[in-house]
């Protein structure tokens, strides 16, 4: 699938993505658009007031457009790496898996 770039005068991230998936599904209305957003994986709390919040606005405004799908793609930063070690409890599927 080819990378497409869209113009988007004053950094401006949500409207020139709409659009555009609102014309792609306009002429092939039978289809399926998935939109991949990344999005950080952060290390601490505060952090995530910095970050994400595009990311946000973007998925709530294609979240009930229809024939609109949204995955939501981890970014790992540097400063959530060794997160996993600090956690004690039981992580996803572990219980399931017996371990």
């Amino acid at each position: 699938m080819p990378l497409k770039v869209l113009d988007s005068p004053y950094r401006e991230i949500t409207r020139p993505i709409v659009d555009y998936v609102k014309s792609i599904r306009s002429g092939h209305p039978r289809d399926v658009v998935i939109v991949y957003i990344p999005e950080y994986v952060l290390g601490k709390w505060y952090e995530q007031v910095l970050h994400n919040q595009s990311a946000l606005r973007l998925k709530g405004r294609l979240l009930f457009t229809p024939g609109v799908m949204v995955a939501s793609v981890p970014w790992q930063l540097e400063s959530s790496e060794g997160q996993e070690e600090r956690f004690d409890g039981p992580t996803a599927g572990s219980v399931r898996l017996g371990q």
